[in-house]
């Protein structure tokens, strides 16, 4: 192992600015768990609930457990496009 490298946890050669940072590792919590991926059924219903029910974009966050940020991308992404799923407007 060259003075540039290091081993994660799991014994893998990484660079050193990420194995041996306890900040980059997440033992200090500046890392979250790994990102979830919703499919498009699951991100359209969230808008929907934001938009058609009139909800708080904080309050319909936490009772799906996404990130209000996220939901606030895909409401704007909606509002902007037509669709909670796509940065390209609907064509027709």
């Amino acid at each position: 192992m060259s003075a540039l490298s290091c081993l994660d946890g799991e014994g893998r050669l990484v660079p050193p600015f990420v194995a041996c940072s306890p900040w980059l590792q997440g033992e200090l919590g500046f890392i979250g768990p790994k990102q979830r991926a919703y499919d498009a059924e699951f991100r359209e219903g969230a808008v929907r609930i934001v938009i058609e029910a009139g909800k708080p974009i904080s309050e319909v966050a936490e009772d799906l457990g996404v990130n209000p940020g996220t939901l606030h991308r895909w409401v704007s992404r909606r509002r902007r496009h037509g669709s909670a799923t796509s940065d390209c407007p609907v064509c027709s």
